[in-house]
């Protein structure tokens, strides 16, 4: 009996292990991105959207420009698969950073060997595009478009990721714009309205991105990194996202994109305050606060979604805990 114990105790460790070696919390930001894009193109600027959009998910065969039984979840469920791919191979190429950051054990540990990680990412990757054929060819060439993107963020010879401002760009180009478009294809065809829609969310992925990037630089320094944290520093990467979130506000004015104006007004005072303090507490609160508010607003039209990252933010605090002793995720721990 007690060998039965352990054994299904080490059982529930590896799968454990190897679901969060897909990084399930880092999904939630291209999901809430893709979904806010799906719900956009199918109000097209309307103003009760949160009960259009519930309405519209409850009616498998009525919403605009598909037929037959496919339904929004299936992709954004695909689309997060597809980028778990992403992340799973940036962790492969980032194992030396992530161990001089102290951060994603999983390879620097030699827990998931590289070998295994990338049968990891294989699969994903054809499950994604499996799921995002199924919603339509524009969406399945957004989804090869996202993936490739992800691959030259993190893969050399390009590894955008690695220099400033290529790193901003594409952060804020795959997730602000790519993400949304992607999701807007499954409502109607994205055009220059939708791009127009995208930017000034593009604008505060990339305020977001530039506190990330300041947290992570000491790192990314000792890897070799010239990252946007890296080369602006804590004096000069908070003023940045201060002003990339401050132009989306009329930005959003202009293209009618309510949704990003409420979420970057009230995401201003916190860059404002991480810009005046410029400390590393200030600057981690304002880009996990900031990212709360765009779950939470996408949650208004998609409940289940809201749900979803609540259990996984129970699950990985449960799994942090018991396997490494972190309090994560936390608003200003680890």
């Amino acid at each position: 009996m007690k060998s039965l114990k352990t054994a299904l105790k080490k059982a529930v460790v590896v799968l454990a292990d190897r679901f969060f070696l897909l990084r399930p919390l880092v999904t939630v930001p291209a999901a809430t991105f893709f979904l806010l894009g799906y719900a956009e193109a199918v109000l097209q600027g309307g103003d009760a959207w949160p009960g259009r959009v519930r309405a519209l998910l409850s009616a498998r065969d009525s919403w605009p420009g598909h037929q037959g039984p496919v339904h929004p979840w299936l992709g954004v469920v695909s689309y997060a698969l597809l980028m778990a791919s992403v992340y799973v191979v940036n962790q492969v190429y980032d194992a030396e950073s992530d161990s001089a950051n102290d951060k994603l054990f999983l390879i620097p540990r030699g827990i998931v060997s590289r070998r295994e990680a990338w049968g990891v990412a294989a699969a994903l990757l054809a499950l994604g595009l499996a799921g995002g054929a199924r919603c339509g060819q524009t969406t399945v060439l957004l989804f090869a478009l996202s993936f490739v993107l992800g691959m030259a963020y993190s893969v050399p010879p390009l590894a955008l990721k690695r220099l400033f401002p290529l790193d901003l760009l594409a952060n804020a180009v795959g997730y602000g714009t790519v993400a949304f478009l992607t999701g807007w294809s499954l409502a109607s065809t994205p055009g220059l309205n939708a791009v127009a829609r995208s930017a000034p969310l593009a604008l505060c992925v990339g305020g977001v991105f530039t506190l990330t990037a300041v947290h992570d630089r000491m790192g990314d320094r000792r890897s070799g990194f010239r990252t946007t944290g890296v080369t602006l520093g804590v004096e000069r990467g908070p003023l940045l996202a201060l002003v990339l979130l401050a132009a989306a506000v009329p930005l959003s004015l202009l293209t009618s994109n309510r949704l990003v104006l409420v979420a970057a007004a009230v995401s201003l005072p916190l860059f404002a305050y991480a810009c005046a303090k410029r400390t590393e507490r200030a600057v981690k609160v304002a880009y996990r606060a900031s990212s709360s508010v765009f779950v939470l607003m996408s949650g208004l039209a998609f409940p289940g979604f809201l749900l979803a990252v609540l259990v996984l933010m129970g699950l990985a605090r449960l799994y942090y805990s018991m396997r490494f002793a972190l309090n994560y995720p936390t608003l200003t721990g680890r």
